[in-house]
């Protein structure tokens, strides 16, 4: 049934990528793209404009990561769809930043960036789109800190998001992992490598404490 109507001329398929996304169908999702794509190669990447549900900003990756569908991600990463991060919560960049602001609504646009970071912090995708999800997590729990404080609107979205971050970068740091990892390597060890295992599980705690009280101090 879905590929009879997929070939339908008169059809608009584009909403429906959306759709298969938010219901997390990934096989349904993979049809419906390769259909677009025959059409026109640029539109299984970009939302779709006269949607009754989504923004015109949501495309299928950020839906994806927003709602956490690993699968999904990495199907859409596979096939080369991004995420183009925000600039920096301060630039005033006259290529991009003025120009837009300039342009277009300020309401639209500061909207359009929150729903981008809800994106681009969620584990799921930080983990298949990042070569160091912690160092990522930990810059953006800086970077939408920093939203907060100029996005007055969306004041609460944002310090919630930067809470995430931060939370899941300390989680993957965890002490208690790493105390079971160590356990792990330690079996079958002599006493010269005890040591060093030692030593390097004291250097981790120390720098989960340090990011602690840093992030703390931040907040």
């Amino acid at each position: 049934m879905v590929e009879f109507l997929l070939h339908q001329k008169r059809l608009d398929i584009r909403d429906c990528a959306l759709h298969a996304v938010r219901e997390n169908q990934p096989r349904i999702l993979g049809m419906i793209l390769d259909r677009l794509k025959e059409t026109s190669p640029v539109l299984e990447f970009v939302g779709f404009t006269h949607s009754a549900e989504f923004p015109d900003y949501i495309t299928p990756l950020i839906l994806a990561a927003q709602c956490g569908h690993y699968e999904i991600i990495e199907m859409l990463l596979e096939r080369n769809h991004s995420i183009t991060r925000p600039h920096p919560p301060r630039c005033l960049c006259s290529q991009v930043c003025r120009r837009i602001l300039k342009e277009e609504d300020a309401l639209h646009v500061a909207t359009a960036k929150l729903e981008v970071y809800r994106a681009i912090s969620n584990p799921a995708y930080l983990c298949q789109s990042s070569d160091d999800p912690i160092l990522m997590a930990f810059q953006l729990f800086k970077e939408l800190h920093q939203c907060a404080t100029i996005h007055q609107e969306f004041r609460a979205a944002y310090t919630q998001l930067s809470r995430e971050c931060r939370t899941f970068a300390v989680e993957l740091l965890g002490a208690k992992s790493w105390e079971k990892e160590l356990d792990i390597l330690s079996r079958g060890y002599t006493y010269p490598h005890m040591v060093i295992l030692t030593t390097c599980a004291d250097i981790v705690e120390t720098a989960i404490s340090d990011l602690l009280l840093m992030t703390s101090l931040v907040m």
